[in-house]
């Protein structure tokens, strides 16, 4: 599943109209991947409260996983800050709660995706696209995107 938003409650957990899906049974364990409206890191998530919610409907963020030095997907040149606005969001099947799913988040291998060749040379994301600086001017950019992507190894399950 894909979101083009995804808004997150202060409980760090998504609940999601998902009456096409059926958790319970471990049909389906989409993973929402989208740009957060806001900083997701900010968020704290209960880990234990995802595996145990009796409707099996709360999604794990994975950006929680991330020490804090490396949640940044998108820095705001104007106010000198990295946010964290885009995410993956998995069922508690995928992330070792029951019923299992057929396929579980590697523990540990969530992360935000960069090379040096997407990386201004003081480490932002390189955008593709015109850039006006009132030091500079006009310039244009033939980076990539102005977002880092994020990243997560998927491996089979094994019961």
């Amino acid at each position: 599943v894909s979101a083009g938003s995804l808004v997150l409650p202060g409980s760090g957990t998504v609940t999601v109209d998902m009456t096409d899906f059926t958790f319970m049974t471990g049909l389906a364990n989409p993973v929402l991947v989208g740009v957060g409206d806001g900083d997701v890191a900010k968020f704290s998530v209960d880990e234990d409260a995802v595996r145990n919610d009796p409707d099996g409907l709360s999604l794990y963020n994975l950006s929680a996983t991330l020490p804090a030095d490396e949640k940044g997907t998108y820095y705001y040149a104007a106010g000198k800050k990295w946010n964290m606005l885009d995410t993956m969001a998995v069922t508690r099947g995928m992330y070792g709660g029951k019923p299992n799913a057929p396929w579980q988040v590697k523990r540990g291998s969530y992360q935000v995706f960069k090379t040096p060749a997407q990386c201004t040379k003081d480490g932002a994301p390189l955008p593709f696209r015109r850039i006006r600086r009132k030091d500079i001017g006009d310039i244009y950019s033939t980076g990539y995107s102005d977002h880092f992507p994020v990243r997560v190894i998927l491996q089979p399950t094994s019961e």
